[in-house]
């Protein structure tokens, strides 16, 4: 509070001064908004809450809900807002609250408490100790609606990189034919089918392959019993999932 109260306000060009004007007529009548709402909120402005053209006094604001306007919006502004914390699990939950994620801070002397807040903290930087200190080495970006993507550091540089990907085949065939052959999906000598739900219709029409007069959609449904007609008669057999990546492939069991 005493230092809030002590940080001089003036022209950027003045050395002395640490807090300058915002950027724009605009930016404080927005930053006015929310001081104006704040005591609707039920908050309280501890010190400053002043707004003189374009120079905002540094404000503490303290007694405001996590869910309050000016705790879930972005203010731009020199407003910093206190909240109280049942242990460290609730600090995190308040900090996480909001739909931002750019950059926060943590002040403890545990060591191992920054790590492990730190951790869980869902922004894009986290200071210990400090705020806001860049490195150009670093990657810079928020998360959430902070934005995507990064600047700076190495991840900077991939931003500005196309990636391609090449798969090269070494066996003797094609896979999607071998996958289709007779020695797969041959219901008559009792193995089990590998058929695609997306393909039944498209399988109907390589029947001299499969040894099958019919596979037609209607018999893809899991769980359920399959008749598939053969050269050698009818097979029964049953639709269950298939242990693979995609989830639409199904096996018949005979």
């Amino acid at each position: 509070m005493t230092r809030a109260k002590s940080l001089p306000v003036g022209n950027p060009l003045d050395e002395a001064s640490l807090v300058g004007p915002l950027v724009s007529a605009r930016q404080a009548a927005k930053v006015r908004g929310f001081l104006d709402g704040i005591a609707a909120d039920g908050g309280t402005v501890l010190t400053g809450g002043t707004v003189d053209g374009l120079y905002v006094q540094p404000t503490v604001v303290a007694g405001l809900a996590p869910d309050a306007t000016a705790a879930r919006d972005e203010i731009f502004g020199p407003v910093v807002l206190l909240f109280g914390a049942d242990g460290e699990d609730d600090a995190v939950r308040i900090a996480n609250g909001v739909r931002y994620g750019l950059g926060a801070s943590v002040w403890t002397s545990d060591v191992s408490r920054a790590v492990r807040v730190a951790r869980r903290l869902e922004f894009g930087d986290v200071w210990v100790n400090t705020h806001y200190v860049r490195q150009v080495e670093t990657p810079f970006g928020g998360w959430k609606e902070s934005g995507v993507g990064r600047e700076l550091g190495l991840a900077g540089v991939q931003e500005y990189l196309a990636e391609r990907r090449v798969c090269i085949d070494t066996s003797p065939t094609f896979h999607l034919a071998d996958w289709f052959e007779a020695r797969h999906i041959d219901l008559a000598e009792g193995q089990r089918a590998e058929v695609n739900l997306a393909m039944l219709d498209w399988l109907a029409q390589v029947g001299a392959t499969l040894g099958l007069a019919r596979v037609n959609r209607e018999h893809a449904k899991v769980g359920t019993s399959v008749v598939a007609l053969s050269e050698d008669g009818p097979i029964e057999g049953e639709i269950v999932p298939m242990p693979v990546y995609d989830p639409d492939r199904i096996r018949v069991r005979s």
